[in-house]
């Protein structure tokens, strides 16, 4: 089983007593199988000024919660993600605001994540009569949100507060000892050794490497005393992990792997107004796909192309074209309402939002049912990074693990042709590869249905399955020819816009009597108006026969019927007059 799914994030998870059942209900339709509840503890959602429930909030998470439920739909809880921590002072408030990285060491911290655990999971829904930690709509819990005591967005624990890194250090000197004792490295100068002092990742190279496996060990602990305690005395029966596999570089994937239900990884296509088509090495697909450990389901649990992007037509096109060939196991797009309330936007509405997004919300439908039907083949060959359970090298830095792979010879663009991914092996060693290569060109995957080109004047991403014939790129005055089926799109400036045809029946393309046609160009917010999307001038071509065609309206109900002409071939093309982003197909 697949998940697609989606994000709310902050107060967009408390929606109204009267709309929760309603957006569960248009959740459903527009694909969505699973929802990940994102900043629950953030400030003004569940919690007070005084850090406890309230009880207002607490009621409409129960009542959204069941409606999601009664639609057969998933979520997901947060433990920590926004909020900071009682106690914490001004220096470290100013610092390290949600308190991450600290949270990862800091006695009463980890007390709080307890006890918001204890509170949140034992809590009793009155309306499915279960409490959380129970029920089995609840898919996974996450303890902390892209959270790691190693460098990151966060801080880092050079920089953390005196009285913090003096807690930090208080275990340093003993094991280090213990470290030396034990043959696991080799002592340094005699007065170094003496002092023991707690270093930075500003010091000699044979410093930081104990510094970052005394780090990886002070985090491994606490986070394996928060699942005992989730599992054990809280008694949760859902999945578990802890954070973000990308979030403290090669330590994180061996945190992950040994501690987490399943590997979890974030990434967003975030360069403003360009094409992830562009992009060297197949983009932010390609990192997300460097992280996955093989063994372990692998989800992706938030992925968008960012605002301002005119490109944003291609986002679930090519999510779920790399996610299918890489097998991934669940994939969230976020968000569809990001730290507000409204659900039926007229206009682009946020950085993330899905809500209001014309260009996004063509192809949603579409490839929610592509990646949990498996219309796009897995690939048949893999390439493995391979990383020993004690490597001799912890590297730490936000893109190490991504390096990792080109310094082993594997260009990550070979997540557009093959299967990537990290195979762990016991004992100690070093980081290698079986594999090397050099790719140029087009990028074909060895599937024969992915073929990604990142560069020319018709620059495009492609997938041709049996079922599913998507195309996005520069497409102005080019044709495309499939299995059976042709797109040709006559001239549009500047020229980008995504396409799709997806069977809507259990049967090809070629044999199947309904199918669903989007197309898309740029998107944009006009005036005060509401938002809009190109026009896209475009011919289809399907095997002969008597085919119907309208337009469908944002709700998927046809408006107005689209002349087909039936000769020799089937053709059907979008005319200004009376366009639609979606447009249904049937014989």
């Amino acid at each position: 089983m697949r998940f697609f799914g989606v994000n709310l994030s902050g107060i967009a998870c408390l929606p109204e007593h009267e709309v929760a059942l309603p957006l569960a209900r248009h959740l459903r339709k527009l694909g969505f199988n699973a929802v990940r509840l994102d900043s629950l503890d953030g400030p003004g959602v569940l919690l007070g000024a005084d850090g406890q429930f309230v009880p207002e909030a607490l009621e409409r998470l129960d009542h959204f919660t069941a409606a999601l439920k009664a639609e057969g739909i998933y979520f997901s809880l947060e433990l920590h993600a926004a909020n900071g921590y009682p106690g914490l002072d001004a220096e470290a408030r100013q610092r390290f605001p949600q308190g991450k990285l600290l949270d990862r060491f800091h006695p009463r911290f980890l007390d709080a994540q307890r006890e918001f655990a204890r509170r949140l999971l034992r809590h009793q829904n009155p309306e499915t009569q279960l409490e959380y930690r129970a029920e089995p709509a609840l898919l996974y819990v996450e303890l902390n949100d892209e959270d790691t005591i190693f460098p990151s967005a966060a801080g880092s624990p050079d920089d953390v507060p005196p009285e913090f890194r003096a807690e930090l250090a208080t275990g340093y000197a003993p094991w280090l000892a213990a470290r030396t004792a034990d043959g696991l490295r080799a002592p340094g100068p005699a007065e170094e050794e003496a002092k023991a002092e707690l270093p930075t990742f500003h010091g000699l190279p044979a410093a930081r490497a104990d510094y970052a496996q005394y780090l990886r060990e002070a985090e491994r602990n606490s986070v394996l005393s928060l699942a005992k305690f989730v599992r054990g005395e809280l008694g949760l029966q859902s999945m578990l992990i802890n954070s973000q596999v990308n979030f403290g570089g090669l330590a994180g994937v061996l945190r992950e792997a040994e501690l987490s239900d399943f590997i979890d990884a974030h990434g967003y296509w975030s360069i403003p107004d360009q094409s992830q088509i562009n992009a060297p090495e197949a983009g932010t697909l390609s990192k997300l796909a460097s992280y996955r450990v093989f063994g372990k389901p692998f989800i992706v649990s938030e992925y968008a192309t960012a605002a301002p992007n005119d490109y944003a037509a291609e986002m679930f096109p090519l999510l779920i074209g790399i996610a299918s060939l890489q097998d991934w196991d669940a994939v969230f797009a976020f968000a569809y309402a990001d730290q507000k309330r409204e659900y039926e936007p007229q206009r682009i509405n946020g950085v993330f939002d899905l809500a209001g997004h014309p260009a996004k919300l063509a192809f949603l439908t579409s490839a929610a049912a592509a990646f949990r039907r498996g219309l796009v083949a897995p690939g048949q060959s893999r390439v493995e990074l391979s990383v020993p359970e004690q490597p001799t090298a912890l590297p730490y830095a936000e893109d190490a693990v991504p390096s990792l792979w080109r310094e082993q010879g594997v260009p990550l663009s070979l997540a557009a042709i093959r299967q990537l991914g990290i195979a762990l092996r016991p004992g100690p060693g070093d980081v290698t590869a079986g594999y090397a290569a050099r790719v140029t060109g087009a990028l074909g995957s060895d599937t024969g249905e992915l073929l990604w080109e990142a560069q020319g004047t018709h620059a495009r991403f492609s997938i041709d399955a049996p079922a599913l014939k998507a195309v996005c790129g520069w497409l102005s005055n080019s044709a495309l020819q499939f299995s059976g089926i042709r797109f040709e799109f006559q001239n549009f400036s500047p020229g980008f816009a995504c396409a799709s045809l997806l069977s809507l029946d259990d049967a090809p393309i070629q044999s199947a009597r309904r199918v669903l046609f989007s197309v898309s160009g740029l998107a944009k917010n006009v005036g005060s108006g509401p938002a809009l999307a190109q026009y896209v001038p475009v011919t289809v071509t399907l095997p002969r026969a008597a085919w119907h065609a309208d337009a469908l309206d944002a709700a998927g109900k046809p408006v107005h019927p689209i002349a087909v002409d039936n000769a020799a071939e089937s053709k059907i093309s979008t005319t200004y007059q009376g366009a639609a982003l979606s447009y249904a197909f049937t014989r």
